[in-house]
């Protein structure tokens, strides 16, 4: 009985029989990537948890980019005297952990108010080998207007081994109103958490968007070097 109860930002409790008790630790220094961190190292399948019992893969799973990791300079989507208003992001990420999940659906951090509930992204899966072909549908990602997470589902769950590369794209909805959306997308340049895992990789694609492609666009245009925050979410 979580005070917050958000499933969206992940503060909620669960009890499940087998069993398995997942805390979302707030203190910076014994949660995922800190001095002390407890949540990736407590031998659960969940990176951002701290998980205990006798079975550590029974609840849904969510696996994200950590918003502390934060450095990079934000890129302006659909507004005056932006860098770009309206283009496509293929951002790779070595997913960590062992063994298949199926994704239901992908998640998207928002680091201020400015992508409106009218508005929304479109997000998929690639595989990490060429020629990169999408191996998902595409997820509509809606903002909330606030800072934080939000999510979309799948039109059909996708399984992926975690552990390897994939690639995850990001353009604006078509059914966003305005669109391209006109948003803040607050990056992570790899320098403030150089090792911390999930880390995507250093490219990304800049081009018009007619909506997401069928494979991740070669050859790759690296500006800026940085990528978006992402996550998924997942059951064993």
């Amino acid at each position: 009985v979580d005070p917050i109860n958000d499933a969206v930002k992940g503060d909620y409790y669960t009890y499940v029989v087998g069993w398995e008790l997942d805390a979302n630790l707030e203190s910076k220094k014994y949660a995922l990537a800190g001095n002390s961190d407890r949540e990736s190292t407590d031998g659960g399948d969940r990176a951002d948890l701290y998980e205990r019992g006798t079975a550590l893969n029974l609840t849904p799973g969510i696996i994200q980019v950590a918003e502390s990791c934060v450095n990079g300079t934000p890129t302006y989507w659909g507004q005056s005297g932006a860098d770009y208003s309206d283009y496509e992001v293929y951002s790779d990420w070595t997913i960590p952990g062992n063994g298949t999940v199926t994704v239901t659906g992908l998640r998207y951090w928002q680091g201020d108010g400015t992508l409106s509930s009218s508005e929304a992204l479109e997000m998929a899966i690639y595989d990490g080998n060429p020629p990169y072909n999408k191996i998902s549908g595409s997820a509509v990602v809606h903002g909330t207007g606030q800072r934080g997470w939000t999510s979309g589902d799948l039109p059909a769950p996708v399984s992926i081994q975690l552990g390897k590369t994939y690639f995850f794209g990001l353009t604006s909805d078509a059914s966003s109103n305005p669109r391209p959306p006109v948003f803040t997308d607050y990056n992570d340049d790899g320098n403030l958490c150089p090792s911390y895992l999930p880390k995507p990789g250093n490219m990304r694609e800049l081009v018009t968007s007619n909506g997401l492609d069928s494979s991740v666009p070669t050859p790759f245009n690296i500006f800026p070097p940085s990528r978006s925050i992402f996550g998924i979410n997942y059951i064993p």
